[in-house]
């Protein structure tokens, strides 16, 4: 007779994803990746900048080549650190930059504000609360990955990512990212604006990083 507890849940993976929320929904959607035991993999902060190593290059490129691959994908502000990174992505029908029902203003804060050096630059950033504490809670994750969605991107950057690196290290099969990854619902434009501000701000705040 099989044994249906034998493992007792001990090996699955539970999932950041808002129970029930379709992620190929059109929105604004902060995300957040981290490097396997959070190593320092990407580079280090030197005098508050995030100085890229060869590997943090390859994030920044594939990153940057994901949303040339996808159009329904819009790149925002991003930040990558020595062992994980913080962007904002925006989820469209079209190039338009349409918005579901409960999100407001389209492409919050007015325009994409994607930059291409690892880290992006804001006029008078103001830290006023670590948007992580804001994450969705743990659910189960689905069987399931809908095409043209974040968790569809995610799995894609992350598998090129890892390979690359790996490649150049000479270690095939060795994790590079955590299994999971956070993500958080952008419902407007002050939540928008306090989370680009945030990303903007990490690497400043590098010595207090929660995520170090």
């Amino acid at each position: 007779m099989k044994n249906e507890t034998k493992f007792q849940n001990r090996y699955r993976i539970l999932s950041n994803r808002l129970s029930g929320w379709d992620y190929s929904n059109e929105g604004a959607y902060f995300l957040t990746l981290c490097t396997c035991h959070r190593e320092c993999l990407f580079g280090e902060i030197i005098n508050h900048d995030m100085v890229l190593n060869d590997y943090g290059a390859i994030v920044q490129r594939e990153w940057i080549y994901s949303a040339q691959l996808r159009p329904e994908i819009l790149l925002d502000s991003y930040v990558i650190m020595p062992n994980h990174f913080h962007t904002i992505v925006h989820v469209v029908s079209n190039q338009s930059g349409g918005c579901p029902d409960g999100l407001s203003g389209g492409l919050f804060g007015g325009t994409s504000r994607v930059e291409t050096h690892g880290c992006a630059s804001l006029q008078n950033p103001v830290f006023h609360q670590n948007p992580i504490s804001q994450q969705q809670p743990i659910s189960h994750p689905p069987l399931y990955r809908t095409p043209k969605s974040v968790s569809s991107l995610m799995a894609g950057f992350k598998s090129v990512v890892t390979k690359q690196i790996n490649i150049i290290r000479g270690t095939p099969g060795k994790k590079v990212w955590q299994a999971n990854y956070y993500d958080h619902i952008i419902r407007n434009d002050k939540e928008y604006e306090r989370i680009a501000d945030y990303i903007g701000m990490n690497p400043e705040l590098w010595q207090s990083d929660s995520l170090r």
